[in-house]
């Protein structure tokens, strides 16, 4: 390996005396893709952790990207001297293509790599010994980057290898983390663009410019079908650069459309996470089409009806059957629930079936907005009924829905206060708005709803019985999840269908989803299959696709005796423990203690089986 590296070496034509690493030219911040963003946060976090383990005077570690330039260096004191006189220092060529044989090596030929003192291929670091290890892309598996620690002379450590390869692992464990939940972000985000839009053609990236989900008429102007797309980096084929998703404003690019001589055009919709580029949602049209797109559906509007709730449950059907009769009448409905068991689908679906359905389904979450505020938000507002409102006043959300629906989520945290104006309103079908005393007829049909039990509330006296009796016109109990499991296959179809993904689920993956308790029910299936349909590529999901939890959940006893074997496992466990000692059991002090994320910290404690607190 030494050899065929010095042979390539000589035909690039490094010279072998070169004794200071080379400056290079960085990319811009633009043109940077979030994976290479990832990669040096994580990654220089890793290194700072390694050498507190390794405890050596005489090591240094370093990663580099898969450019080959240095992306973080830590050095120990005594290194100082040495290091400046080669210049290692972040952002300088330390790839193969820049200085020859050395740490990039490992990258070329993608496996762990040692260079001994006089195997280097320049002479200003021939004194050196290195033990360098390639970073794979989680989703991809290709080679990103490289992570090496080194010594003056012949020091090393018994257990290097396995630093290095921890090291690896940690990182790239890390990436495959933050790119699944960027990726089920942008398919959420894919998925509401396709229900506004539903007409256009339209294609997910991930940050790297990978098909994620694509819909028919998309793959229809690519000449292929959706599957053939997944995985597939298209952006080079359509003369796109990745980077184009990465800008903060939609802009317009033109397109080369393969297999085709039509000028086409696309909007590119940026896509954010935590402040983070993670992708984007390409709109293609025809350059000669109309200039803008005219959404499907006006502002107010469902957009489920009774045919996308999805189950055959007894009593998921007995829900059904109470839904269809509320649809028919005016009385107030009120849905109960957990969290995630699809109320507001509910909703919209009574209001699609009801004679009101081409007037407004106008939602409100009681719990979303300040007591200051709920009354201006519901009720609206006069021109200077207080400070900051807009010149002409507003209407409120009850006046919007007139004709139509008003959808009152989370109504058990509406404040008593607010409970005795909203009663008024649906007894005399008039709304005040705050600062005025001119009532306003309003024609509303009102579908509340509540994962509490309100019965308990009213007991409690945060909810006025009148309200209650108001509401509950027509009650209907939403099942859970854990309640309708014979319901998942058909659940996780319909959601893998809706997001334009044609992955299956595997036997075994369905045994595991149908053991999962979902506490968050079908709204947390609908984020574990996006986020596992994104990982499969539009294979099969596989149980390692899952969230690692699921999977996880019934090997924990393994996991930890596994783990209890492994010497860094427990030199790990023991820092966490030291560190939650030290902040007195505060996971967010012990975890900045540490330099990683609070979150971070957590999945490590489950891993260990630490208890909080401790």
């Amino acid at each position: 390996m030494i050899r065929e590296s010095w042979l390539r070496s000589k035909a690039l034509g490094i010279d072998p005396a070169l004794s200071r690493l080379p400056e290079v030219v960085s990319p811009t911040h633009a043109e940077e893709s979030p994976l290479h963003e990832d990669l040096f946060a994580i990654g220089r976090e890793v290194v700072h952790r390694i050498l507190g383990i390794l405890g050596d005077p005489w090591a240094a570690a370093h990663l580099s990207d898969r450019e080959g330039r240095a992306l973080a260096l830590v050095l120990r004191p005594r290194l100082q001297e040495k290091f400046a006189a080669i210049q290692a220092v972040p952002g300088v060529g330390v790839g193969e293509n820049y200085i020859g044989t050395g740490a990039g090596t490992a990258m070329l030929i993608n496996r762990p790599l040692q260079i001994r003192p006089g195997e280097f291929y320049c002479y200003g670091w021939q004194d050196f010994l290195t033990h360098s290890i390639p970073i794979h892309d989680p989703v991809s598996q290709e080679v990103i980057g490289a992570f090496a620690i080194s010594w003056s002379g012949e020091h090393t450590h018994p257990r290097i290898m396995n630093l290095l390869r921890w090291g690896q692992q940690t990182i790239q464990h890390e990436l495959h983390e933050r790119q699944l939940l960027d990726r089920m972000h942008v398919l959420q985000q894919y998925e509401a663009t396709g229900h506004r839009f539903p007409s256009d053609a339209l294609l997910a990236l991930d940050g790297e410019g990978r098909v994620i989900a694509a819909n028919a008429r998309a793959a229809r102007m690519l000449g292929q079908t959706p599957h053939a797309l997944i995985g597939r980096s298209v952006a080079p084929n359509l003369g796109l650069k990745p980077a184009a998703l990465w800008n903060a404003h939609p802009q317009e690019l033109a397109l080369a459309l393969p297999q085709t001589d039509r000028a086409q055009i696309a909007e590119s919709l940026s896509i954010e996470r935590q402040g983070r580029a993670t992708g984007g949602v390409l709109v293609l049209r025809s350059k000669h089409g109309p200039t803008k797109r005219t959404p499907s559906t006006q502002p107010w509007q469902a957009r489920y009806t009774f045919h996308d709730l999805i189950g055959k449950t007894p009593r998921f059907q007995k829900a059904m059957d109470i839904a269809r009769i509320a649809a028919t009448t005016d009385l107030s409905v009120l849905l109960l629930g957990e969290s995630g068991t699809g109320k507001e689908l509910f909703a919209q679906a009574i209001h699609s079936a009801s004679p009101r359905a081409a007037h407004p389904f106008v939602p409100f979450n009681c719990g979303g907005v300040t007591e200051e505020l709920i009354g201006a938000e519901l009720f609206g507002y006069v021109e200077g009924a207080f400070t900051g409102a807009v010149r002409g006043g507003r209407a409120g959300r009850i006046e919007v829905a007139n004709g139509g629906t008003l959808f009152l989520d989370e109504v058990d945290t509406m404040p008593l206060k607010m409970q005795v104006s909203f009663l008024r309103v649906l007894e005399d079908g008039v709304v005040v708005p705050v600062g005025s005393v001119q009532p306003r007829r309003v024609d509303v049909r009102v579908i509340a709803a509540s994962n509490q039990d309100i019965l308990q509330k009213i007991a409690q006296g945060s909810f006025r019985p009148d309200l209650y009796y108001r509401l509950s016109g027509l009650t209907v109990s939403l099942p859970t999840l854990r309640e309708r499991q014979e319901d998942l296959p058909l659940l996780a179809h319909h959601i893998l269908q809706q997001a334009g993904l044609s992955a299956t689920l595997t036997p075994e993956t369905l045994a595991w989803l149908q053991r999962y308790p979902w506490q968050g029910n079908i709204r947390e299936l609908k984020n574990v299959l996006l986020r596992a349909g994104a990982l499969a590529q539009g294979a099969a999901i596989a149980p390692q696709h899952l969230f690692p939890d699921l999977v996880d959940a019934g090997h924990a006893k393994e996991q930890r005796a596994a783990l209890a074997l492994d010497p860094l496992a427990q030199a790990e466990k023991t820092c966490i423990t030291e560190a939650l000692a030290k902040a007195q059991g505060s996971v967010s002090e012990a975890a900045a203690q540490l330099g990683i994320h609070r979150i971070t910290l957590y999945r490590k404690m489950r891993r260990y089986g630490i208890p909080k607190g401790t």
